[in-house]
């Protein structure tokens, strides 16, 4: 790994970011997913004082040291054979460090990853990861993680473009997080739980929208329809939602449907007017304007561009 900051500046911390510190391959972009090695003693975001912004989420796994840190206001502390989950939207304060390294499995909201939350169980396993965000795990979990992280790699690094290589990459880091959701399930695994009472009822309520929205977000853009599944108030479940996540939930309604048109795009041979169809626009109009609204160009110029992009 080369011991240069590549990281941007900013405190924004981006997919493609991350995807130029770790040297992703064309691949592992596409896939939207990026594996590599953190040293703290090289990485200038990870010293004390740092504020953190981050656009992804991800996994990462402290191999040597700790870290003290805040994410949204909780302090935590990351030490050797611990791992902690990062929510896209995730506001980070360094506090301080001790020779820290990880491993980390970066993932994108690009639309190659939707097929990965679509799967079975996922979505409810990526809210488990957010109620209980730092696991210390065994020398031998640990080994497992790391050989599924290598599997991962082999075939984002390896593979080829085809819709078959993309599946077999979904399928690798859905059995990723179903072994960690396995993990989970262990009533007596040392983890720092975030702080119960209202935090704790706000997560649950956070926890069934996004599984109301994963199920309905193709025929029901209407805020309204999700508050009134969980008896609130349009306005206090995007109170709600923000507080727990850093984005809104017509933010969330948004991000879900998006991340859906652009996998369309991208990966399927449906028509424009068919996709919006698809997503419940009234016509291919108003489903372009949504979208450029959200990706900055047309539909049909971001299939053009996805075509182009070299293998």
């Amino acid at each position: 790994m080369n011991a240069t900051n590549t990281f941007s500046p900013i405190s924004v911390l981006t997919f493609d970011d991350a995807a130029r510190h770790f040297m992703a391959s064309a691949n592992m972009r596409r896939n939207g997913c990026v594996i590599g090695h953190l040293d703290a003693a090289s990485d200038e975001r990870l010293k004390p004082g740092s504020l953190i912004r981050t656009e992804i989420g991800g996994f990462v796994f402290c191999t040597k040291g700790r870290v003290d840190f805040a994410v949204n206001g909780t302090e935590f502390r990351l030490e050797r054979n611990q791992m902690i989950f990062i929510l896209p939207k995730t506001r980070i304060v360094i506090r301080s460090r001790r020779e820290f390294s990880a491993r980390c499995l970066i993932l994108d909201s690009a639309p190659a990853f939707r097929g990965v939350m679509a799967m079975k169980h996922v979505s409810e396993l990526m809210m488990r990861f957010a109620e209980y965000p730092v696991i210390r795990l065994t020398p031998e979990q640990i080994d497992l993680c790391f050989v599924q992280l290598h599997n991962i790699r082999h075939l984002t690094d390896r593979g080829s473009d085809s819709e078959f290589c993309a599946m077999a990459v979904r399928n690798a880091v859905a059995s990723f997080l179903y072994s960690l959701g396995d993990v989970l399930s262990d009533p007596v695994l040392p983890r720092q739980e975030v702080k119960r009472s209202v935090k704790d009822r706000r997560n649950s309520y956070f926890v069934r929208f996004i599984q109301l929205l994963a199920k309905h977000y193709r025929e029901q853009r209407r805020l309204g329809f999700y508050a009134e599944q969980l008896n609130l108030t349009p306005k206090y479940l995007t109170t709600l939602v923000r507080e727990v996540s850093g984005r809104s939930a017509g933010e969330w309604i948004d991000h879900f449907v998006i991340n859906d048109a652009l996998f369309l795009l991208k990966n399927s041979d449906r028509s424009i007017q068919q996709i919006a169809y698809d997503l419940n626009f009234p016509n291919q109009s108003f489903f372009g304007v949504f979208f450029k609204a959200h990706v900055g160009c047309s539909p049909s110029n971001f299939r053009l561009q996805s075509v182009k992009q070299p293998l």
